[in-house]
């Protein structure tokens, strides 16, 4: 929630925000105002910097300049703008492009306040609530426009393209010695960035990283070694697919080799042939024990000087920028930079708007976005660090997918998981993203054959066959974005993509455009007797609606039905083993995210028919005209009765990931059990499913399932109370 602060408007920022609107130089602003005061550029920059408090002369004069470029209104607005006292909300910049809505929310809620204040107005304490309640949520509302940071979170299989498509629409692309653009993030055929990479606005050319911890990073090792002892002693373990011998991403294993100088060398034997020698296997070979190749591993490694966390370009560097960055990138992605660890985040830093490196375009629609390129997905879709952005407010999600394969497996299996766990606009949120390449959309044919003769006409006829595969799965109204990088206009495609986040913001606007409606309808009228009439109407037709679900029909509870099936369909059992010996926390098969998951799913199935009936009731009381009074009332109970649900959907996601987590912890039995099933050989995944199948059904674990449906329980007696006193509030005499 937003802290409001007390101090007024930094006057000179949002000054030289106008200054340079206009055009205008600090030393041209001077010489324009010197007309009027004495000032000076010196004098203008410790204005603008806060420095100095501006004079009413000064100020007059600065804004008389301002009004020779930019005219009546934008000085008349900025007037005003000096003159609004904000006391509920922080008072935005006067470059805010969604002020006024915010200014209309502090309206609302300073009427809120004077009518709870107002010593002649006997307000019982239902009603007193009701306005809490408004207020309360009115303000969350508000801190989703009233910040510009926004993310961009990049989702698919490797290999589609995302990277290569970020540092198009970034603008981090150079040319090569034959002219050729090539992008500065490291791309391949997939498989190649160890990490997620995030692009964000900063001072200077640089990255941040975010290193795995040192637990985790000998994790890896460990597994690691292990492999190499069983392979070059020929041991395979319990795989039903030969080459599938290491739970760990060919990314993280080339950047582990890297940082021990273990890496595969060429050279050329007595015979003139090239060979390759994998100096890890010859280590292993030499010391054939895994825990002897595990300190040796680690002593090649040498990660306590592996303690820088961030570099920033400087010219003395003898590269230009991008290049610079471009080899930085390179190096620590691979584990080739000998002060980086392993990362687990990268953060690429740019001296300008991510999406253009014209500040002018990105800066007017005043947002600061931030590009996040999700690890690539090679098995599971359903990872924490992915399916987390469905529920960030201000993220907005693009699915991507090749052109012939659109809509993706795994964008399908996200938006379902999605879908089913009733994530709030999740229409708005989620697009999906296609890449064509060459010319696979001129190869488009209609239903009668016939071929289509641009690029334009091969997108809507894929358009099309996406829409009837994502309906017959029960998704609707998903965007969707084409971009060819070798044929497609990027500026266009940029103010496509920036457009889903301002669309984003727009429902977002909506919503506090109505509520500050219905709050002001409300306050007004509250003591109007016709009015209450229609309202109290409407409030006992929805009371018929709670008193059918004021108990929830009682289901089955198995919260750990998502985890046995991701167990049973992981492509890899050597991913299942990985995460075995990490207690349940692997990224591509964590125990806590498909827990908490599986949770929430079980509570929106729970609560989903009792909520969507009381949209039909609802529904049903904004098509009658004769209580057209109470009708923003009811979009109210609507919009109250969404947050609400969405609040306790993610409240029992947490509740399922931190009630397993302590009995898991002190479960070694469970652990070894499953472990030494891979010695026994192919069918690891199905006896792995069987053990955690029989441990979580124990009756061990009972306490923990019958806390889980007394949440469910519990939060939407606490949702029905909520709305039983916004009801009982209207319907007494």
């Amino acid at each position: 929630m937003i802290v409001v602060s007390k101090k007024s408007v930094s006057i000179g920022q949002n000054l030289a925000v106008l200054r340079e609107k206009a055009g205008l130089s600090q030393a041209e602003m001077a010489k324009k105002m010197s007309i009027q005061v004495s000032t000076s550029s010196p004098q203008i920059s410790r204005i603008e910097t806060g420095e100095k408090e501006v004079t009413v002369d000064e100020l007059d004069a600065y804004l008389n300049v301002i009004h020779e470029h930019l005219g009546d209104e934008t000085v008349g607005d900025f007037r005003e703008f000096l003159n609004q006292t904000w006391v509920h909300i922080e008072h935005p910049p006067f470059s805010h492009q969604d002020r006024s809505v915010l200014w209309e929310a502090e309206q609302t809620l300073v009427s809120i306040q004077e009518l709870q204040d107002d010593p002649e107005k006997e307000l019982n304490n239902l009603f007193r609530k009701q306005l809490n309640l408004y207020r309360n949520q009115l303000l969350e509302l508000v801190e989703n426009v009233h910040s510009r940071e926004h993310q961009i979170a990049m989702v698919g299989e490797i290999g589609v393209g995302k990277s290569t498509c970020i540092c198009e629409m970034t603008g981090l692309v150079i040319k090569d010695e034959d002219g050729k653009p090539q992008p500065v993030l490291e791309v391949g055929g997939g498989g190649i960035t160890v990490c997620e990479v995030q692009i964000a606005e900063g001072p200077e050319y640089g990255v941040i990283v975010q290193p795995r911890s040192d637990e985790e990073v000998k994790s890896d090792v460990s597994d690691l070694c292990n492999y190499l002892i069983n392979k070059v002693s020929g041991v395979s373990g319990g795989n039903d697919d030969e080459s599938d011998s290491l739970g760990l991403s060919k990314e993280t294993v080339r950047a582990l080799r890297n940082m021990a100088g273990l890496t595969v060398k060429r050279e050329k034997g007595e015979d003139g042939k090239i060979k390759r020698v994998d100096q890890a296997k010859v280590l292993a070979e030499e010391l054939d024990d895994p825990k002897e190749l595990f300190v040796e591993f680690l002593s090649r490694m040498k990660l306590p000087r592996r303690d820088r966390r961030e570099l920033f370009y400087e010219k003395t560097s003898g590269k230009e920028p991008l290049h610079w960055l471009k080899d930085l990138f390179t190096e620590i992605n691979n584990g080739r930079h000998p002060e980086f660890s392993l990362p687990k985040r990268i953060e690429v830093v740019v001296p300008n708007p991510v999406l253009q490196p014209d500040k002018k375009s990105v800066s007017q629609a005043g947002l600061r976005l931030r590009i996040v390129d999700t690890k690539g997905i090679d098995q599971a879709a359903e990872r924490s660090d992915i399916e987390c952005h469905f529920d960030d407010p201000r993220t907005s999600v693009l699915l991507c997918s090749g052109f012939n394969s659109a809509p993706a497996e795994t964008t399908q299996t996200l938006m379902q998981r999605a879908n089913a766990k009733r994530t709030a606009n999740l229409a708005a949120k989620a697009s999906l993203l296609v890449f064509p390449k060459n010319d696979e959309a001129l190869a488009m044919k209609d239903d009668e054959g016939y071929g289509v003769e641009t690029d334009l006409e091969g997108y809507e006829l894929k358009q099309e066959q996406i829409d009837i595969r994502l309906s017959s799965i029960g998704l609707t109204n998903l965007g969707t974005l084409f971009f060819n990088a070798m044929k497609d206009d990027v500026a266009v495609f940029r103010a496509n993509v920036l457009n889903r986040v301002i669309q984003l913001r727009e429902i977002y606007k909506g919503q506090i455009q109505q509520r500050c409606r219905a709050i002001q309808t409300l306050i007004e009228n509250h003591e109007v007797e016709g009015y209450q009439l229609m309202i109290r109407e409407a409030a006992r037709r929805l009371k018929i609606w709670m008193e059918k679900y004021s108990t929830l029909a009682i289901g089955e509870t198995r919260a750990h039905t998502r985890l046995l099936a991701a167990i049973s369909n992981m492509r890899y059992a050597s991913t299942i083993l990985a995460t075995i010996r990490r207690r349940g926390r692997w990224p591509n098969l964590d125990y806590y995210h498909h827990l908490g998951s599986g949770t929430r799913e079980l509570a929106a199935e729970r609560i989903g028919k009792p909520v969507d009936d009381f949209r039909v009731h609802a529904n049903n009381i904004l098509e009658d005209v004769e209580l057209s009074d109470a009708h923003d009332f009811v979009e109210q109970l609507i919009s109250v009765l969404d947050t609400m649900s969405d609040k306790f959907l993610q409240h029992m996601q947490l509740t399922g990931r931190a009630t397993f987590t302590q009995k898991l912890d002190m479960a070694p039995v469970l652990w070894n059990d499953c472990d030494s099933e891979w010695e026994a050989g192919p069918g690891f995944r199905d006896r792995v499913t069987v053990h955690n199948d029989g441990w979580f059904g124990a009756d061990e674990v009972a306490e923990q399932h019958n806390f889980i449906e007394q949440q469910i329980t519990q939060g939407w007696t606490e949702i029905l109370a909520e709305l039983s006193e916004l009801l009982d509030s209207e319907t007494q005499e």
